[in-house]
C-alpha cells in the first residue's frame, strides 16, 4: 500500500471495557406550573389539533399549529402562517400553554 502502513492493535480480553453511564443522558422531567408544559407534551396536544405557545415569546398572540401536515407559527406581527423552524429553546422550554 504505498507508504502508507495499517497498524492493527489488540486489546486484551483481560482489559476491562469502559463503564456503562449510570444515569440517563437525558434531563430529568420536572414539575411545571399548573396549564404548562414541556415540548413533548406541547407536541401531542399540537397532534391532537390544539394550537400551543410558549410563555417567554414576546407577542401573546403568535401560537404554533399544525396545518397542512405542517407546524407551523402564526405571526401576528404580519398576520401569516409561516413553516416552524425549531430550536433548542423550544425543545428545551417547559413553558408551553394551550392557545386558546
Amino acid at each position: 500500500m504505498g507508504d502508507q502502513e495499517i497498524i492493527q492493535e489488540e486489546v486484551p480480553a483481560s482489559q476491562p471495557h469502559s463503564p456503562l453511564p449510570t444515569q440517563s443522558p437525558t434531563k430529568a422531567r420536572q414539575a411545571v406550573e399548573p396549564g404548562q408544559m414541556d415540548f413533548y407534551d406541547a407536541l401531542r396536544e399540537l397532534a391532537g389539533g390544539r394550537r400551543i405557545r410558549k410563555l417567554e415569546w414576546p407577542n401573546p398572540g403568535d401560537y404554533g399549529i399544525l396545518r397542512n401536515s405542517r407546524v407551523q407559527i402564526f405571526l401576528t406581527k404580519d398576520g401569516l402562517f409561516h413553516d416552524w423552524i425549531l430550536n433548542d429553546g423550544d425543545l428545551a422550554g417547559d413553558d408551553w400553554v394551550i392557545f386558546p
